[in-house]
């Protein structure tokens, strides 16, 4: 633990508790250099960037106040509401400079204080933004941008053998009215598994794709997105690692990705041009 760190734990916790962690046997000799190496301050150490941004909020807060007020026309300059103003600068001791969540914030707060934009600014917005990670956030954008569409494939299981020249022929309402007809036969009501693939995003575009049906649940949760069924189909399972036996049959529905006009109010107010 180097010197600026020391003095950062200095300044956010208490001199009191520090004596007391010492005089209760928990501290181990301090070096000559004055490093504390107890294990409790070790400990601390893991979560010290929260600290170190908040120390430093004074400055980055005067020039993101100064960014906003430059982005907007003084004749349309008005005073921000609070209900808007005091949690987006309360998020934002603990972003860093490089997450796109900041810039989502600042564009929210230029709209709280444009007389002709204001209405876009929800007060419901800053306590989304603090929900969404940062490929979240790439996916809204790509949403914007694109037509985002995925496939997700579900295995079903029927206690008979489904037997059909055109099985792989199935359009969306054939597929709704088999499953409606043979449910009584599925082994379950739910699906064996389902797994998603075929998402129009560039992978590179996201830092870790493997939650993208992670993400799209919690889009839709939070009223931002919504999926729309485009097409389904069904074929014999030919996915014989992962099944036994012989009545499996696919399903893959083929799906849409839109803003709800909740969402759309969202993407206009918050995001920018790109990250």
């Amino acid at each position: 633990m180097n010197k600026d760190e020391i003095e950062t734990l200095a300044k956010i916790i208490p001199a009191e508790v520090l004596e007391r962690t010492y005089e209760d046997g928990l501290a181990k000799p301090v070096s000559e250099a004055g490093s504390i190496t107890t294990d409790i301050l070790k400990t601390l150490h893991l979560f010290l960037a929260p600290f170190q941004l908040a120390a430093a909020y004074q400055d980055r807060l005067t020039n993101y106040l100064e960014q906003v007020r430059n982005a907007v026309p003084c004749e349309r300059q008005t005073e921000s509401p609070a209900c808007i103003a005091g949690p987006v600068l309360m998020n934002l001791r603990f972003i860093e400079e490089n997450n796109p969540l900041k810039v989502m914030y600042l564009n929210l707060l230029t709209r709280s204080i444009d007389k002709e934009r204001q209405n876009e600014a929800h007060p419901a917005f800053a306590n989304i933004i603090e929900q969404l990670s940062r490929d979240e956030a790439i996916i809204l954008l790509y949403i914007r941008d694109s037509a985002l569409t995925f496939i997700s494939t579900e295995e079903f299981v029927l206690k008979f053998e489904f037997k059909s020249q055109s099985e792989n022929e199935f359009n969306k309402s054939n597929v709704e009215a088999f499953l409606k007809s043979f449910g009584k036969h599925l082994e379950t009501n739910l699906p064996r598994y389902e797994f998603i693939e075929g998402y129009s995003i560039p992978v590179d575009k996201l830092a870790s794709p493997q939650l993208f049906s992670v993400y799209i649940s919690h889009l839709v949760q939070l009223n931002l997105i919504e999926t729309i069924k485009d097409n389904s189909t069904l074929a014999k399972s030919a996915l014989k690692e992962t099944t036994s036996a012989e009545n499996d049959y696919l399903v893959t529905n083929y799906y849409s990705v839109k803003a709800t006009p909740f969402g759309q109010l969202f993407i206009k107010a918050c995001l920018p041009g790109k990250f």
